[in-house]
């Protein structure tokens, strides 16, 4: 059998694109990257074809041999155009473009093997040695198709150019248009140009150009780590030996003597080095192993002693819990251990100040009276204990009923009638019922939590100051506005006062030296028990101060 050395070129060219291709579409992860090796594919496809073509000598043969051709050139713009449509970072094609475009094809390859529409017929000449071949009368489909593909393409991929403001994007773009341009314009002039005009004698040249698609397929691989170096070598050599194969099958060596021994040295180098990579490839391999092994001893050793740490962790997690609810306790045991004796002190003092323990010179009654004041003092202490262990209302049973809230704030302002006179400040309070809803709640919580709201509203207003107290139904939730004329408070001051314990603002610290800057923990926390919320505004020191309570009307709690 004699095959000549060009089709031999020609061929090992192809085998090495494929080999390149396949390495694309398994290591590629992007859509363009597989769309890309299939358009590869079919290049190699078309290049084994065109060196079949020389090397046959049947007209039945070469006839579908040459239709086979163009129909895979009309596959390959087209294939080319799908890869425009993504690239660089589509990730899927819509679906009426697949099918379109897979019923085109079957249509197109009907046309261009089973009919004479495109290629008519085919003699071989012996002038140049090379098969020519007559255009069938709707042989303009296929270089009409082929140019429209790819203009439309390039069109669009400098529309992504434009599109893309990021550098490493365009200059992906600008690869890719360079890629096409090496790779299919000197194989367009060659092997559609010049036959169109009658030249046949430079067609076996086409398939030769194609062996720039290998470096520009392994930069590609590299560029985008679509596989690692390791795999490339270990495919390429695997191709070149099957390569070295075909090609000492096929050579007629007693006309080629030269080539036979070339081929066989080749042969025998490239095993060695293969063997020699792999060995060392081998090792790393052992050497990678060892090392899980004792990465795997570290890892259980620390993650024993992490399980350790957790259990010890654990432990002292629930150890403080237990001292925690212990402090509770005894907060809670101290003031009501406390809270009967300051009481039957405060009850005396107030009887002896009142004068119904008899007459009292005013030096004694002074003293009795700083006295009660500090009395009060340690009263306030005491509770403010107490509100310590309040903050957790949350995990407390809540004790509903139906309320008014209006009946509320009245009893709270009667209880601080005399703070209010002696400020003399102006109320704006709606007492009617009728204007306050009735909602569920536990009633002496909220009170609680709404005493501690309107008592700082008096507590830091300014003398001869207003309170305005209102509502307004909002989505089925109550929205309680307590605004006083106040020092008002800082944004600073805002955020702390919810997000620390005894924060107290400079302001209020001058108006209550004794208080302890809890009361708001308290009451934010009756009000989120009740799946609530409290909301602070102000425009700044001495604008004021405006407290939203917002609170469900109807609520429900689950013990």
């Amino acid at each position: 059998m004699y095959i000549s050395p060009i089709i031999i070129i020609i061929w090992s060219i192809s085998i090495l694109i494929i080999g390149l291709s396949i390495i694309v579409l398994v290591g590629g992860k992007r859509l363009s990257s597989k769309i890309f090796s299939t358009s590869i594919f079919i290049v190699s496809l078309w290049i084994i074809g065109v060196g079949s073509l020389i090397f046959t000598k049947k007209i039945s043969f070469a006839i579908y041999n040459i239709r086979i051709n163009y129909f895979l050139g009309n596959l390959i713009a087209n294939s080319f155009y799908l890869l425009f449509l993504v690239f660089p970072d589509k990730k899927i094609l819509p679906k009426k473009t697949i099918i379109a475009t897979l019923i085109i094809q079957i249509i197109l390859f009907y046309i261009y093997v089973f009919t004479d529409l495109i290629i008519s017929n085919i003699q071989y000449s012996n002038e140049i040695k090379n098969w020519i071949w007559q255009f069938g009368k709707f042989s303009y489909i296929f270089e009409l198709t082929f140019v429209s593909l790819f203009i439309i393409g390039v069109i669009k991929l400098i529309g992504n150019y434009n599109y893309h403001k990021n550098e490493t994007v365009r200059k992906n773009i600008v690869f890719m248009l360079q890629t096409i341009i090496i790779g299919l314009f000197p194989t367009t002039i060659l092997c559609i140009v010049l036959p169109r005009v009658g030249i046949y004698s430079m067609n076996w040249i086409g398939p030769i150009t194609q062996i720039v698609w290998i470096p520009i397929i392994m930069y590609s691989i590299i560029k985008y780590r679509q596989m690692s170096v390791r795999h490339i070598m270990s495919v390429t050599l695997t191709v070149l030996i099957f390569v070295m194969f075909i090609l000492s099958y096929f050579i007629n060596f007693t006309k080629f003597n030269l080539i036979k021994e070339v081929i066989f040295l080749s042969f025998i180098l490239i095993i060695g080095y293969l063997i020699s990579y792999l060995s060392k490839d081998y090792k790393k391999m052992l050497a990678i192993h060892k090392t899980n092994i004792s990465l795997s001893k570290i890892i259980e050793y620390q993650t024993s002693e992490i399980r350790n740490a957790y259990a010890i962790e654990h432990k002292a997690r629930n150890d403080l819990e237990k001292l925690n609810e212990t402090k509770d306790q005894f907060i809670m045991m101290t003031q009501h251990n406390l809270r009967s004796p300051i009481t039957t002190i405060r009850s005396e003092l107030e009887l002896l100040i009142n004068g119904h323990k008899g007459n009292i010179d005013e030096e004694v009654l002074n003293s009795i009276i700083k006295t009660k004041s500090s009395a009060d003092r340690l009263s306030q202490i005491v509770d403010d204990f107490l509100n310590i262990t309040s903050i957790k209302i949350g995990s407390e049973i809540l004790k509903l009923a139906q309320g008014n809230i209006g009946t509320i704030i009245s009893n709270i302002i009667h209880d601080l009638r005399l703070e209010i006179e002696e400020m003399k400040l102006d109320i704006d309070f709606i007492e009617s019922e009728n204007f306050w809803p009735n909602i569920k709640m536990d009633i002496n919580k909220i009170k609680e939590a709404l005493t501690i709201i309107i008592e700082n509203a008096v507590r830091y207003n300014f003398k001869r100051g207003k309170i305005n107290i209102s509502n307004e139904i909002v989505d089925d939730n109550l929205v309680l506005s307590i605004e006083n004329t106040g020092v008002g408070i800082t944004e600073e001051e805002k955020y702390s006062l919810f997000n620390k314990l005894f924060y107290r603002g400079i302001r209020a610290r001058e108006r209550n030296p004794i208080g302890m800057g809890i009361g708001l923990q308290v009451a934010r926390a009756i009000i989120n028990g009740h799946n609530g919320r409290i909301e602070i505004n102000s425009l700044g020191e001495n604008y004021g101060a405006k407290v939203n309570v917002i609170l469900p009307i109807n609520f429900y709690y689950e013990d």
